[in-house]
């Protein structure tokens, strides 16, 4: 009875062994490493819906500062939802947008002159 204790106590360790390299491969490269930067842009444009249910704006806007995207328009969130207050469709805006996951985010918009 010990004998097969022994070799079935033997048998884990083997096992739990087979399965460190890939947890010690891992290595510590990771910590303490900076944040990657979150891509950020400005741009002017015009509103042209305002959804403020999903806190969403569409915009047709001219190219980003910042980030490599042509004029177009399109639908953003907005981070806040009060950014969405005193707009009216066809306002003239200049607005800043954050990567968030999939997502350009609005974080900044104000009427322009």
């Amino acid at each position: 009875m010990r004998r097969r204790f022994t070799a079935l106590a033997f048998a884990a360790s083997m096992a739990a062994l087979a399965a460190a390299p890939s947890v010690l491969a891992q290595g510590h490269a990771g910590h303490g490493a900076p944040a990657a930067a979150k891509a950020t842009g400005t741009a002017d444009g015009e509103v042209r819906r305002i959804d403020a249910a999903a806190k969403k704006l569409v915009i047709r806007h001219g190219d980003f500062k910042g980030i490599d995207m042509p004029a177009m328009t399109m639908a953003f969130p907005v981070k806040d939802a009060k950014l969405l207050e005193g707009l009216k469709p066809g306002d003239r805006v200049r607005f800043a947008v954050e990567q968030s996951g999939g997502d350009l985010v609005i974080t900044k918009i104000d009427k322009a002159n």
